[in-house]
């Protein structure tokens, strides 16, 4: 046969596999049940298997039988029956039909129905439709909660009768678990993120809604007073970052309105200064764990500037230290970074002080101060001769400049003195000397007048 014969075969008979495999079902388990899986050009689905769905239609049928008195007046058991998860009846129910079929693969529902109807008082005990129907008979009332009003990781306290079954109360979407429930008073923290209708809350508006409070047993119902959510953006941030840091939760108000009023703290300039008022005010500072200095850059920098320390728990800060130095200023960015400012003299390891402890960097910061040029001889040079600058704050690290270019050269260097030489300087210029090191520059208030002569008869006047 030839060869495009061959060739054009075997791709129809691939095409008819294909076309098989997608018109085809194929037995599979979808989501961990036994099914058929169905495929077309646009993609798969899948098909429960007959099997699945007549159990499950024998089970359901079976106890509605068992259950007939209990359903009479609580239509809301059958959905309780019927739950899929593993610990309601329809789940429990397909263990027995499991156990009972496994005995006599020709059993029927109205043997399921006898088998269950014989062990009917446990049954009714362990797999809680006793406890489901007196919940019904007897449902959750709540009369009161408090506070109506709160923010985020308040502790609400809620009062009633028959509270015990009750599971979650939702806060306007967003569900708060109930720890420890008791018959006639329950607690619950705020959530941290609530719902509103229009999307998130902007500050200064409190959101208002009520609560509701579902049970064990996927009944609920609505409170009949109404919670008011206070987001604790205030229009001071510092107010906003004062109260997160040294409480561990947002202030009790918005915008300008309840614990964001800034009237209600007088005068305070920076967020550490209202930490202190707020802590000597109310003596509660939320715990946290001590601060960790990782890193911090620039390792080294001149007084006033302000450097970034990143680590852990930097918040409720009280104090930074450069050495025996205290920092002016500082400011919490974070859990993991601030900002502080270098003080004059600070030389020595980082210190971050906050109510829950102190920790200090491994390694130095260094403090650099600029070269200072008190003054400058002889007022005047041949070329090849010296010029004398005196000052302070000079080191190794040191730089030249004439007229903005790197040209001078030193003949020696002492932290007070400079010696340099002017043999390099080859033409007649009014110059402006700039002296650098690491920790910045300084330059001559005025220019020096340089006279170049035709051969060696250079001199500079060097005018301060």
């Amino acid at each position: 046969m030839h060869r495009s014969t061959i060739g054009t075969t075997f791709f129809w008979v691939f095409m008819l596999f294909v076309s098989l495999y997608v018109v085809l079902p194929q037995h599979a388990y979808a989501g961990g049940r036994p099914g058929t899986k169905v495929c077309w050009d646009g993609g798969c689905s899948y098909k429960t298997a007959p099997g699945v769905l007549k159990r499950a239609e024998t089970i359901k049928t079976a106890l509605k039988a068992v259950f007939v008195e209990e359903l009479q007046g609580h239509e809301q058991l059958q959905g309780f029956l019927d739950g899929t998860k593993a610990f309601q009846p329809s789940g429990l129910a397909g263990h027995e039909w499991a156990a009972l079929v496994k005995e006599n693969p020709k059993a029927t529902s109205d043997d399921l129905v006898s088998y269950l109807r014989a062990k009917k008082t446990a049954i009714l005990r362990d797999w809680g439709v006793t406890a489901f129907v007196d919940a019904l008979d007897h449902p959750p009332v709540v009369t009161s909660f408090s506070p109506t009003t709160a923010t985020t990781t308040d502790t609400i306290t809620i009062y009633g009768s028959n509270l015990l079954p009750l599971k979650y109360v939702e806060f306007n979407g967003v569900l708060a678990y109930i720890d420890d429930p008791k018959e006639n008073v329950i607690q619950v923290k705020v959530p941290k993120y609530i719902n509103t209708i229009a999307g998130l809350p902007q500050a200064g508006m409190a959101t208002t809604f009520k609560l509701v409070f579902r049970t064990r047993y996927e009944t609920s119902f609505e409170s009949s007073g109404v919670f008011q959510w206070l987001d604790g953006k205030c229009n001071d941030m510092r107010i906003t970052q004062a109260y997160q840091e040294i409480f561990d939760r947002p202030a009790r108000g918005s915008g300008t309105s309840g614990e964001c009023n800034p009237a209600n703290y007088g005068s305070f300039t920076s967020v550490a200064d209202l930490m202190v008022q707020l802590a000597a005010r109310t003596g509660e500072v939320a715990k946290r764990g001590p601060p960790q200095i990782s890193y911090f850059e620039p390792w080294k920098a001149q007084p006033g500037t302000t450097i970034k320390i990143n680590g852990l728990a930097l918040v409720q800060v009280k104090e930074v230290w450069f050495g025996s130095v205290k920092s002016p200023t500082f400011s919490s960015q974070s859990e993991y970074t601030m900002k502080a400012v270098v003080p004059e003299g600070g030389s020595g390891k980082v210190r971050v002080v906050t109510y829950s402890g102190s920790g200090e960097s491994d390694h130095e910061f260094e403090v650099t101060t600029p070269p200072v040029i008190e003054s400058v001889t002889p007022k005047e040079v041949l070329k090849g001769e010296r010029i004398f600058i005196h000052g302070k704050n000079f080191n190794a690290r040191l730089g030249g400049m004439v007229n903005g270019v790197y040209s001078l050269v030193f003949d020696s260097i002492t932290p007070t003195d400079i010696v340099i030489r002017t043999d390099n300087i080859s033409e007649e210029q009014n110059a402006t000397l700039t002296i650098s090191t690491d920790g910045g520059a300084t330059s001559t208030k005025k220019r020096s007048s340089v006279v170049c002569g035709r051969t060696s008869s250079l001199r500079t006047r060097a005018m301060r």
